[in-house]
């Protein structure tokens, strides 16, 4: 498997307030403010998006809920559009490219692409501790429907919450150590971690994917991204990721 690390600093910035983590796959950051719960209508989300060219009426999104769901995106109304039925429970969008923008909240949760280049089918996705492994789902997902191998897929691993400052208690870290192996947890002076980014790049490698880009900058320990462990349930910003038809 060929993994690339991206350096943060280093990618591009359609506005100040915004980064791209992948050609046409796009994290707001924290200074673009809270975009809102997922699933609902948020006018700072709607600002946002046409701020960088989206059509808020061509945007999908679920109702994240830290599982392993991934939806397809003609089942999901837009946002705001309730007259075609209400907005679906998941943490994942399947989508085609040229057909909708869709995107996920993240503040501290890895915010995960998935692509098949030559057709334009994707995959958006929210991965925390809880639905780690919806990555796996995505691409079995993608596969089945292309009927293609998962080495044909390229994946972008977004900012997370890094294993220094992810701190849990061990009967956590146990379970997870059992689902994605010894290696995604860390433990440091009597206390234990979980490394969200060794367990995706596992599951990965498993699963015979070829190429990997990653993004690594920690959302606790970076003061441009949004932490909900650093800043609190009453003061962290939901930051929004955002994945569409490439363009500059």
């Amino acid at each position: 498997m060929n993994v690339t690390h991206a350096a943060f600093d280093s990618l591009f910035r359609p506005r100040p307030d915004c980064v791209e983590l992948a050609d046409g796959f796009w994290l707001f950051l924290q200074a673009a403010g809270d975009m809102g719960p997922s699933g609902e209508a948020s006018g700072n989300r709607d600002t946002a998006l046409r701020s960088v060219g989206v059509d808020p009426a061509d945007f999908r999104m679920v109702r994240q809920v830290h599982s392993r769901t991934v939806i397809d995106w003609f089942r999901i109304p837009p946002i705001g559009d309730r007259s075609s039925g209400t907005i679906p429970y998941g943490d994942g969008i399947m989508f085609d490219r040229d057909s909708c923008w869709a995107g996920v909240t993240v503040a501290d949760c890895m915010p995960v692409f998935v692509e098949h280049a030559e057709s334009g089918t994707a995959a958006i996705l929210h991965s925390g501790w809880k639905g780690t492994g919806i990555v796996a789902d995505a691409i079995h997902g993608i596969c089945s429907r292309l009927d293609t191998g998962p080495e044909q897929l390229r994946v972008v691993l977004g900012p997370a919450i890094s294993v220094e400052a992810y701190a849990v208690p061990a009967e956590r870290a146990e379970g997870y150590a059992a689902a994605f192996g010894d290696t995604a947890v860390v433990t440091r002076n009597g206390q234990w971690y979980l490394d969200l980014e060794t367990a995706n790049l596992g599951i990965l490698r498993d699963i015979g994917v070829a190429h990997v880009r990653v993004v690594r900058s920690c959302t606790f320990s970076n003061a441009e991204l949004g932490s909900y462990r650093r800043d609190g349930a009453d003061r962290f910003v939901r930051m929004l990721a955002v994945a569409g038809p490439f363009r500059r």
